[in-house]
């Protein structure tokens, strides 16, 4: 029979238990909404900051708006293709005077995640 010492026992055990809760972890992409500016009668600049990309393809970035709350890739966006990091984008076909609704957007593996909505009023 086989002799196996308590500091080898130890040791096998805390490789075991290494090798199922030591594997690193993939956290969630997550994008800010960037603050609005060169805010005009019919355009405005806006974009996002992709914060945690976490070594995760993103396919697709950009920016949406609306006239209403809770803006989705559904309203209309911009699409900055792929990548990571800050990206910029141009608001077009505005109406003056109006109120809008703004959110930067990333697309990972069929997922899309919306940053913070921010607001901003077109001028006259």
């Amino acid at each position: 029979m086989i002799k196996i010492s308590k500091l080898a026992l130890l040791f096998s055990i805390i490789l075991l238990a290494c090798s199922y809760s030591c594997k690193k972890s993939a956290s969630t992409p997550t994008v800010e909404t960037e603050v609005v500016r060169n805010i005009s009668a019919t355009a405005a600049t806006c974009g996002g900051v992709i914060t945690d990309s976490s070594n995760t393809a993103i396919t697709a970035r950009g920016v949406c708006w609306s006239t209403t709350t809770g803006p989705t890739t559904s309203s209309s966006h911009t699409a900055n293709g792929p990548g990571t990091g800050t990206f910029t984008s141009e608001l077009t076909g505005l109406k003056a005077s109006t109120t809008y609704f703004v959110k930067a957007y990333i697309i990972y593996s069929g997922v899309t995640t919306y940053g913070d909505e921010v607001s901003f009023t077109t001028t006259q």
